[in-house]
């Protein structure tokens, strides 16, 4: 006694035989084949375009922690120069100006001016020291 199995219609080939397993993979080769390869193509352009985009994100990362040092560099600047103003708008500071480089004193203060007669090279007399009265020199 033969056990024959009974195969279904759909896979009964028009001779009337059960089709080869090498024809069923062709079939489904060609169902992959276009189908799978536009399912590959569509993979290739988002994965090509995820790593592209990860790529800008990493520069304009980069660009934005430059600019946050450089805002930082900016604000201590900003601080310093603050600093500087109000110190330059105190009156201590006017008042050292005015006396250092005016020469201008407050009322009733006497202002003394010393001078190093090695400097100029004259004494108070108006005289070389180096030399005698009338310029000449002493030895």
């Amino acid at each position: 006694m033969l056990n024959r199995t009974r195969v279904p219609a759909s896979r009964v080939s028009s001779t009337g035989r059960e089709p080869h397993a090498r024809d069923r993979t062709r079939s489904r080769k060609r169902r992959f084949g276009l189908g799978g390869f536009i399912g590959l193509a569509l993979a290739l352009m988002l994965g090509i375009t995820f790593f592209v985009r990860q790529s800008q994100v990493r520069q304009l990362e980069k660009y934005i922690e430059a600019l946050e040092q450089e805002i930082q560099y900016y604000t201590r600047a900003n601080d310093n120069l603050r600093d500087q103003i109000n110190m330059l708008r105190s009156d201590q500071y006017i008042e050292k100006v005015a006396r250092e480089k005016l020469g201008l004193v407050k009322p009733g203060e006497v202002q003394y001016i010393l001078t190093d007669p090695r400097a100029t090279g004259r004494d108070s007399t108006g005289q070389n020291p180096a030399k005698g009265p009338g310029g000449v020199t002493e030895r």
